[in-house]
């Protein structure tokens, strides 16, 4: 059996420039599998000369020049990470070739967190870039991305999915092949890199075990447990690892042994220098640049614990420092980490639970929009003169867009090493080369760079009509595509039902040929849009209503049957917006984009608060009026002797008056901050400005400016990979037959892998074998290369004629039965399958006695002995034979005072005592409980 593998990373384009895009394609016979089309978007090398910068059509081009020779014959897509290196790439995929997904049914597994934050990823990355948003250049819509993540399908740790039983329909020929995915499975497990992180193990026929791990990490960081490659009760390798015929890893995702720090001591150098920054004179506002879709959680579960210990352990901080999220996609990442408790760390929930009941995610983080970001009314809310923790989005031009609003001094906390902003590479490779990396001291940073921004401005008329003429274009294009793959799988299902329907009604066969019409032979037109395909959209297709008797009369004379449009469902069951049953006052019902207006200049200010305690209703006035009327009443009839006579009661009534008009104010004021603070949350995950039509469109050009940074910059590595003595040491233990290592940028000595001292070159592809017959191999090409195995594993059937004379015995109480066979192999002349040999083992000769010449005969020298010993059993048969039996404290079972059984591992076991009588009897039981050859 062999594989191919080709590496698509560092791709070279027709000027001898390195592509951003990569992943791997693994091949089996008739199988190919795509591994995380990942995609890392730079802008271009040039920060000056803003003619390199690549513009979304131009990018858009590339892309496809790029994957459309390579996704027309992918069968399945595996996404390991939720990172833009690992699915950058796959939602432009999945929208430019939607057709070819459909048609060719590609399947698409991940996990569910990879999923959602998966989302967040793409949507930083396409906005930054321009390819979705309210730009009359994008060339994809914010719902594309939700289509193309809901087409992939969930999996579970440790769930095997078996292929076996999915069949594969050719649409083309309109034929089925129940065999394409025949013996192929895959299962993943946690990598411990990051929430929902998959190591891929992909069998084939049970014959090729390959393991796909270029990031993992095998300690446990704030909120996952280390990688399931190493079982924590043993430390040894699981099972379901062992003896792979190859791994696939990474020797870029690994951190250098010397700068390598346990978990623990990372956190309280993190936790060092944010107390440091939020205590200095200088400046206390901290920028905290991190991947919104990747170690955003983790940063935040860190600064929760920081403030926790802080307030409430120390005491040193008597309020905590408010913290601010800018990003394109809001607080969605935040929203579905509430949901994914179950994939975190058993003991960090636990001990969110002992504190509040409350999760990190529950923060009162406040949101903050590019568009608020470049409103001069809102400079003050990113001003940062009041301090504060700002996580920034690591994208090129929003990260550029926060620096220019930055006033006064600041300090820069970076925790990733494998970023690739040019600005916050370039701080890195500053940090790495001073001496200040490992113990997290913070050092001055001075530097006049050329930022790249974004400057938008609004469409005219006339490029405003076209624009919306793109997006009914578009919308049309993917509702016909959607109910074209809808009718795809009614196909489908009508054809496992093996002919059932054919017994249905006549109707029912013209609605068959109609969608055989439609579908045109089975294909889909690439995204073409025909006339006749507009009248598709307006067809609904007829539902059944089923009435039952307990129904109502009204019910049963006009039902209803809620939209599939109206319900979301995930794995969980139904989304439920719980918003919904949020009761809204109406004179609390303001318009969004005039409550935002209302939030972001300060509603909490001074003169809004006045503003408030002058709010008063008609019955306040009403109130009013007959207090003044009163107070005249008492003015006219005024005598200065009868004050002392006023009765204490109508001055208890004025005093309470008076607080009832003060309280009433007061409800006003928290009603009214009630409900700004529904429409916060509301607005805390909304991104329906990035919709094509959400906000007013506008045309971006990119201009650079000077600009000067000055400020205190400290690193330290958060990022979770394994470092490359651990990886030395791990993997060894899988006891794999090959090694390939893709995606290394930089030589790696595996000295410690496989007992070679031998240095890899990165400069070209390499291949040698260890000491122990272990290979190695180094690809850094974009070149197919094929792999065999050396070992082969047969499908063997035993005649019927050789099972009858085969002689069984039962070991392990029952448990199995083994015997001693000796024929010739014969292939099968009906081969069932297409990829494998079928061989029958059937007898040395004709009327061959097996039974009386093999099985049965006597072994007196070189016997062999199969089975386990176990005491406990062994001394319930001894007491069924009455033999008194007694267990010593070491373990030993000693029978009739004279007899000593002793186990020394599972497979030796040693009967000790007098040669007498009792030691022969004692010895033959043991023997009989073993099976002998």
């Amino acid at each position: 059996m062999t594989f191919t593998l080709t590496s698509l990373c560092e791709v070279k384009d027709d000027k001898n420039n390195t592509l951003s895009f990569h992943g791997s394609l693994l091949k089996f016979e008739n199988v190919t599998i795509l591994l995380d089309p990942g995609w890392f978007y730079t802008n271009s090398k040039n920060q000056v000369n803003t003619e390199e910068f690549e513009d979304s059509a131009t990018i858009s081009n590339k892309l496809i020049e790029f994957w459309e020779p390579i996704i027309s014959d992918v069968n399945i897509i595996l996404i390991s990470q939720s990172s833009i290196d690992c699915l950058g790439s796959y939602a432009f995929l999945f929208t430019l070739f939607t057709s070819i997904f459909y048609n060719n049914q590609i399947l698409v597994y991940s996990t569910l967190p990879i999923i959602s934050l998966g989302r967040v990823s793409t949507i930083e990355l396409y906005t930054d870039c321009k390819l979705i948003g309210p730009f009359i250049e994008s060339q994809l819509d914010l719902e594309d991305i939700e289509i193309a993540f809901d087409y992939i399908r969930s999996v579970k740790y440790s769930q095997t999915i078996d292929l076996k039983s999915i069949t594969f329909t050719d649409v083309a020929t309109n034929t089925e092949n129940n065999d394409k995915f025949d013996g192929l499975s895959f299962v993943g497990f946690n990598s411990g890199h990051s929430i929902g992180g998959v190591i891929w193990c992909v069998s084939y026929f049970q014959e090729e075990k390959l393991i796909y791990c270029p990031r993992w990490n095998h300690t446990r960081d704030t909120l996952i447990n280390g990688s399931q490659m190493i079982d924590t009760g043993t430390s040894k390798p699981i099972t379901a690892l062992q003896r792979p015929s190859g791994i696939i890893a990474s020797t870029k995702y690994t951190v250098s042994s010397q700068n390598s720090l346990s978990w623990r001591r990372k956190l309280d150098l993190f936790k060092k220098i944010l107390q440091e920054f939020l205590n200095s004179s200088n400046s206390n506002t901290i920028l905290i640049p991190t991947t919104i879709g990747g170690r955003f959680l983790d940063l935040v579960a860190c600064v929760m614990d920081f403030i926790y210990e802080n307030k409430t352990l120390n005491r040193k901080m008597a309020t905590a420092p408010p913290i601010y999220l800018l990003c394109y996609s809001k607080g969605r990442s935040l929203t579905y980490a509430k949901s994914m408790l179950e994939w975190l760390s058993n003991s960090i929930v636990k001990t969110w639970q002992s504190r509040d009941n409350k999760t990190p995610f529950d923060l009162n983080i406040k949101i903050v929009t590019p568009e608020e970001l470049k409103q001069n009314k809102n400079r003050n809310k990113m001003s940062m003169v009041n301090g504060g923790i700002y996580f920034i989005s690591d994208s090129e031009l929003l990260f550029n867009q926060a620096l220019l609003s930055v006033t006064g001094k600041y300090s820069i906390l970076l925790t990733d090493q494998f970023i690739q902003t040019p600005v916050l590479k370039d701080m890195i490779t500053y940090k790495l080369s001073s001496n200040t990396y490992n113990n997290g001291k913070p050092s001055h940073y001075s530097k006049d760079i050329f930022l790249k921004i974004s400057k938008q401005t609004n469409l005219d008329d006339q490029n405003l009509v076209k624009y919306k003429d793109i997006i009914k274009e578009r919308e049309l294009k993917r509702t016909t595509l959607q109910y074209e793959w809808e009718n795809i799988q009614q196909e489908n299902k009508k054809r496992s039902l093996n002919g059932l329907i054919m017994d249905d009604s006549s109707d029912e066969d013209d609605d068959d040929q109609n969608v055989e019409d439609n579908n045109q032979n089975g294909k889909l037109g690439n995204g073409e849009v025909y006339n006749s395909e507009k009248q598709l959209l307006n067809f609904k297709v007829p539902m059944d209503t089923i009435i039952t008797a307990n129904m109502t009369i009204k019910q049963q004379t006009f039902p209803y049957k809620q939209p599939k449009s109206l319900t979301k469902k995930d794995e969980y069951g139904e989304i439920v917006d719980f918003s919904q049953f949020i009761p809204i006052e109406e004179e609390d019902d303001i318009y969004i984009p005039e409550l935002q207006k209302r939030l972001n200049s300060g509603s909490d200010s001074d003169g809004d608060d006045d503003d408030d305690d002058n709010y008063d209703d008609d019955d306040g006035n009403k109130e009013e009026q007959e207090e003044e009327e009163e107070e005249e009443e008492d003015g006219d009839d005024y005598d200065p002797a009868m004050v002392t006579k006023l009765t204490k009661k109508v001055a208890l009534k004025k005093k309470n008056k008076n607080k009832n008009r003060n309280n009433k104010g007061k409800k006003d004021n928290i009603k009214r901050r009630q409900s700004v603070e529904q429409r916060e949350k509301i607005l805390f995950d909304d991104i329906s400005y990035l919709n094509p039509l959400g906000s007013m469109p506008t045309k971006s050009e990119i201009e650079v400016k000077k600009f000067k940074i000055d400020c205190n910059l400290a690193f330290i590595d958060m990022s979770s990979f394994v470092d490359q003595r651990s990886m030395e040491i791990i993997l060894p233990l899988l006891k794999p037959k090959k090694m390939i290592f893709i995606e290394s940028e930089k030589a790696f000595n595996v000295k410690g892998i496989m007992g070679t001292s031998k240095l890899v070159p990165s400069s070209a592809s390499t291949s040698f074998s260890t000491n122990n017959g272990v290979e190695i191999v180094y690809l850094n090409d974009q070149k197919e290369h094929e792999f065999a195995t050396s070992f082969k594993s047969l499908d063997i059937f035993i005649s019927p004629e050789l099972e009858k004379t085969l002689h069984w015995q039962k070991i392990l109480n029952g448990k199995y039965r083994i015997t001693d066979v000796q024929g010739k192999l014969v292939k099968s002349e009906e081969d069932n399958t297409r990829h494998r040999f079928k061989f029958v083992l059937q007898p040395l000769h004709d009327n061959m006695d097996i039974d009386s010449k093999y099985s049965t005969a006597q072994h007196y020298n070189n016997n062999i002995h199969i089975g386990d010993v176990k005491l406990t059993d062994l001394r319930r048969i001894l007491n069924a034979r009455n033999y008194k039996t007694e267990f010593k404290g070491d373990g030993t079972l000693v029978v009739n005072d004279k007899v000593a059984i002793k186990k020394i591992s599972d497979s030796e076991t040693i009967v000790d005592g007098k040669p007498d009588k009792l030691f022969y009897e004692i010895k033959k039981i043991v023997k009989n409980m073993l099976a002998t050859f």
